[in-house]
């Protein structure tokens, strides 16, 4: 049979086709160039993936036998490097480490473990083939090439959901287009995910349909229009996505934050202010002798806690202490009132964020405690 192409595997070409031109972009771009490659190396693996796969539906394959098997091992990347992407575009100096290679250590197994396949010469590799040549595997070879593909949905589907908290846990620090934008990206990987998984879910089940392999390429041509609109339309990583910093009038360094950090938390505990109910913002402000902007960025960038949380722990450790005193005169409302809370909802609601259980709860925790140690 000669090879040959149809209309699906014309589209399919021409996506690829489109990736590589877009990979290529986007390396050579001389701004975000770590988040612009991390992406350009996506788009170039996923465009190789459906090169690989369309010389398997049109024949070619025959015709460039070295592009056969070589998605395997890719595979076990796409997860790690999405993932990567959204963490140097969402984090504030976010940097590659070392430690970060661990992701790719699958990846690595994998193209270990088909090396000897790799490196057979061409005429070999069509033998196999075109089954000319047949191969005799042992059977913890049989048993690893079936498990490969319920490892990659495994792996897939892992960092999908991995990209998808990341966006969310940082949805508020970017712009509503900036959130759009980047749900293309995770809504399209997580489709391809899924069009995956099903595909050997129903392999398995009902057999190999074609249109099964088909489903998976439209979703990674998806993906790689979906970037190559978004990339040429808008800088991904740029300022548009992002909300404008709303400290960048302060005048504060590092060095000073750091020190008022110190003092805000000194302060708080050697004065108690946090048993005063009327507390907010503004009364604290006054007495660390900062403006109400800095505190607040202090609170946020330096401690990682806002006003209410930051205030509540230490409301929280006091009533811990009282109730742990077994205070007999104090119900639970005069515990709230004398560790600062203005009601004895909000005590009850901060008690259980804080420790997992009731005030009443706790104080039966420590009785209970109290007689087991007796």
């Amino acid at each position: 049979m000669e090879p040959s192409f149809d209309t699906w595997t014309s589209v399919f070409l021409l996506a690829s086709g489109q990736g590589f031109f877009l990979s290529l972009i986007l390396w050579f771009k001389r701004q975000h160039a770590i988040k612009e490659r991390v992406l350009a190396l996506i788009l170039f693996l996923f465009s190789l993936n459906l090169i690989e796969y369309v010389a398997y539906w049109t024949g070619y394959r025959i015709v460039f036998p070295h592009l056969n098997l070589i998605s395997v091992p890719m595979i076990f990347m796409y997860g790690p490097l999405v993932f990567l992407y959204f963490q140097f575009s969402l984090v504030k100096g976010y940097q590659f480490r070392r430690k970060h290679l661990i992701h790719f250590i699958p990846a690595v197994i994998t193209f270990i473990y088909l090396s000897s396949y790799y490196i057979l010469n061409t005429e070999t590799k069509i033998g196999y083939i075109t089954q000319a040549l047949s191969i005799e595997l042992s059977i913890w070879r049989v048993y690893l090439n079936a498990a490969l593909p319920w490892l990659h949905i495994i792996f897939l589907s892992f960092y999908s959901f991995l990209s998808y908290r990341s966006l969310q846990k940082r949805k508020k620090e970017i712009s509503q287009e900036g959130y759009k934008r980047f749900s293309i990206i995770v809504y399209s990987f997580s489709g391809f995910t899924i069009s995956y998984s099903l595909y050997y879910v129903m392999l398995y089940t009902t057999g190999y349909v074609l249109i099964y392999d088909y489903i998976i390429s439209v979703t990674m041509s998806v993906f790689i229009y979906g970037i190559g609109y978004l990339g040429f339309s808008q800088n991904l990583a740029g300022s548009v996505l992002t909300k404008v910093d709303k400290y960048s009038s302060s005048s504060l360094n590092e060095a000073q934050l750091k020190k008022y950090a110190e003092k805000v938390q000194e302060v708080t505990k050697d004065k108690e202010l946090y048993l005063n109910r009327e507390l907010n913002l503004d009364v604290l402000a006054k007495e660390v002798e900062l403006s109400k902007h800095d505190l607040s960025r202090i609170l946020n960038e330096q401690i990682g806690k806002n006003f209410s949380e930051f205030i509540n722990e230490y409301r929280i450790s006091k009533a811990k202490r009282l109730l742990e005193k077994g205070n007999s005169h104090l119900n639970m409302l005069g515990i709230a009132f004398e560790s600062g809370f203005n009601n004895k909802a909000s005590f009850n609601t901060s008690f259980k964020k804080y420790t997992g259980m009731t005030p009443s709860q706790y104080k039966k925790e420590v009785k209970l405690q109290s007689v087991k140690s007796d």
